[in-house]
């Protein structure tokens, strides 16, 4: 990809007027289409893991060391904890 003057060559064009109706570039239907993919593969994966986070969070809070982790971070719900859980690490398989 090279740069002259600060404008990339792949630079997306805007929508534009043809014939009247507003058309997008083919880029940027294609992004859209990716980013809607991800967000329903990201909403599939946290729904097939959510379980598994829910035990390791119920597991946490009743070893010995749990009363300790809520004061440092405030009581929270097994539910609660999950989600962090959940959220915290299923982003990773998106990166890369």
């Amino acid at each position: 990809m090279t740069m002259a003057h600060g404008v990339s060559q792949y630079q997306v064009n805007p929508a534009r007027k043809v014939a009247g109706e507003t058309v997008m570039s083919s880029i940027d239907v294609t992004s859209r289409e990716i980013r809607s993919r991800e967000k329903l593969q990201y909403r599939i994966l946290l729904t097939l893991t959510y379980p598994l986070f829910f035990v390791v969070a119920a597991a946490q809070s009743i070893l010995p060391g749990a009363a300790r982790a809520d004061a440092a971070g405030g009581r929270r719900s097994v539910f609660r904890r999950a989600s962090v859980l959940a959220n915290s690490t299923i982003p990773f398989a998106f990166m890369g």
